[in-house]
């Protein structure tokens, strides 16, 4: 009687094997390091250890098959230029320190990996305090005018032009009536403006519809002008959106004229 109780006392003692337990599924987690589910198998499965943090029910004799990553947004990219000239359309006021200033923009925009545009403004005088791309409101890049889409260069302090998204990188100053800026980041606004759109959609109508759009930059003389005026901001000198029509590689004349631009592309 005496060992049949110890035989009882020891049993109570012991975990309860995992025969009596629920088993994982087939190809379902069945152990791996911090793992608390269960670990044995249906009739016809074994846990196969994946690596020290995952093992899986697999047939036996079999391998798990590997798992497969989750699918990452494709990075759409797009060379874009514009070529600047003086706004004669509303910048034409006596005595415009920046009468004569032009510009030319590179840009490659992503829709993952950045927006980056290199610009380069010559003939004018005073600070440049903004750029931007626009959208026209009436369609026509060439005259027509419109809310900013994407930030580049610019001034966050107050007193600037602010459209509820900050600058990231502030513009350069003239040197010899030269303002070089070898790295414009970009940044998508936050406003109505694009509340129908997301960073992917709208780098993407902006490839397709180029015309509907103008990068333009801003200055200190011609915003003071326009706040006399009680008016609102007008670009100094301003230039409609092109898509490059550069070749992606030297093996291939096709242009792509409306795609993404991989990562791997090389632009030539």
């Amino acid at each position: 009687m005496a060992f049949r109780s110890l035989l009882l006392t020891l049993a109570a003692a012991l975990p309860i094997s995992d025969a009596g337990a629920a088993c994982a599924t087939a190809w379902v987690q069945c152990g791996g390091t911090g793992w608390a589910g269960p670990t044995c198998c249906p009739s016809g499965f074994s846990c196969s250890q994946m690596n020290s943090w995952y093992s899986q029910c697999v047939p036996k004799g079999s391998i798990a098959p590997p798992a497969q990553p989750k699918p990452v947004a494709e990075d759409e990219c797009y060379h874009m230029f514009s070529e600047l000239s003086f706004n004669t359309l509303v910048q034409s006021f006596p005595s415009n320190p920046d009468s004569e200033a032009t510009a030319y923009v590179d840009c490659k925009l992503c829709s993952h990996s950045g927006m980056h545009c290199t610009a380069n403004v010559l003939g004018g005088r005073t600070q440049l305090i903004a750029s931007h791309i626009h959208l026209a409101s009436d369609g026509d890049g060439v005259n027509g005018s419109g809310p900013p889409v994407i930030n580049f260069c610019g001034e966050n302090g107050p007193g600037f032009i602010a459209d509820g998204s900050k600058y990231k990188t502030p513009c350069a100053h003239y040197a010899n009536r030269a303002a070089l800026m070898s790295d414009m980041q970009g940044n998508f606004v936050d406003g109505e403006q694009n509340a129908a759109f997301t960073l992917g959609s709208r780098l993407k109508d902006i490839a397709s519809n180029p015309s509907k759009y103008y990068f333009n930059f801003h200055s200190i003389a011609s915003w003071t002008h326009w706040q006399i005026e009680g008016k609102g901001p007008v670009g100094m000198c301003r230039g409609v959106m092109q898509l490059s029509q550069r070749r992606l590689t030297e093996s291939s004349d096709k242009v792509d004229d409306v795609k993404g631009i991989s990562p791997g592309d090389v632009l030539v």
